[in-house]
């Protein structure tokens, strides 16, 4: 297994950590925003046993350094593209989770050559309706549950904070070692990754799987399902008792969701 440590690739001004491990066809991890390159840890080991596996941290997360005007979601895209680019990688599969959507989904958008195959977990990738977006705030935001041992990410479902206290705090953990965003309204900054119009979203040609937690709230099921239905020949999987985060709660389901889509795509 190859793994190469801590580099950093400059793009538009920014400098973007990312890290590589493994051997074989390219696979790209990009992460959401309580999240950060680290948040991959149950996908990266396993996928790089067949996959040259990346995870980087979009600017101004983890440790990839925005420029000094600050962090501008215009430029995720790009970042994303002129990373493949440093790294020599023409076309990639690509894994993405809630604001990693936005990025993903529009890089399918303008330059579809360079997606082979794209998983999105917890997100409609910026694709917009009136009906998603009333989808969106019907599921927001359920009713806090007294129960919970601690105060933990709201991408987490009740039950498994609850079942798995130790790995809710770690999520929770690798979300605040992320730069604060004092100046930063995350609806208006998903927006300004990328908004895909219903007509936009039904001339995809990019192979996209879509995967929903039940009980998420962050962002609904059904929305995430409206989605899907604009998207020509992609799949809807809901996974039951999970929240937002399905890649990280039930790490062993999203994985073979994603071994079984890449490999039906590929061949």
């Amino acid at each position: 297994m190859g793994f190469e440590t801590m580099p950093f690739a400059e793009v538009d001004g920014a400098r973007l950590f990312y890290e590589i491990t493994g051997s074989g066809p390219p696979l790209v991890f990009v992460h959401g925003a309580g999240g950060n390159q680290l948040i991959w840890f149950q996908q990266v080991p396993s996928f790089a046993r067949t996959f040259t596996s990346v995870s980087y941290d979009q600017r101004g997360w983890g440790r990839s350094i925005a420029p000094e005007d600050g962090v501008s979601g215009r430029a995720f895209v790009t970042d994303l593209s002129g990373l493949l680019d440093a790294l020599g990688i023409d076309a990639a599969h690509l894994v993405a989770h809630s604001m990693g959507g936005w990025t993903a989904l529009g890089l399918a958008h303008r330059h579809p050559e360079r997606v082979r195959s794209l998983t999105l977990c917890g997100t409609t990738g910026g694709i917009e309706t009136a009906e998603i977006r009333t989808a969106v705030r019907l599921g927001h935001e359920p009713e806090p549950d007294e129960d919970l041992p601690f105060t933990a990410a709201a991408s987490l479902s009740a039950r498994f904070v609850r079942e798995r206290p130790d790995l809710a705090y770690l999520y929770t953990t690798i979300g605040g070692l992320n730069p604060p965003h004092p100046r930063l309204p995350m609806a208006d900054h998903l927006r300004s990754i990328n908004v895909l119009s219903a007509e936009q979203a039904a001339a995809l040609r990019v192979p996209v799987q879509f995967v929903a937690g039940e009980e998420s709230s962050a962002v609904p099921p059904a929305a995430i399902k409206l989605a899907q239905r604009l998207v020509p020949g992609s799949r809807f999987v809901l996974v039951p008792g999970t929240g937002h985060a399905v890649f990280y709660e039930q790490p062993g389901i999203f994985n073979r969701l994603v071994e079984r889509f890449i490999a039906e795509t590929s061949s």
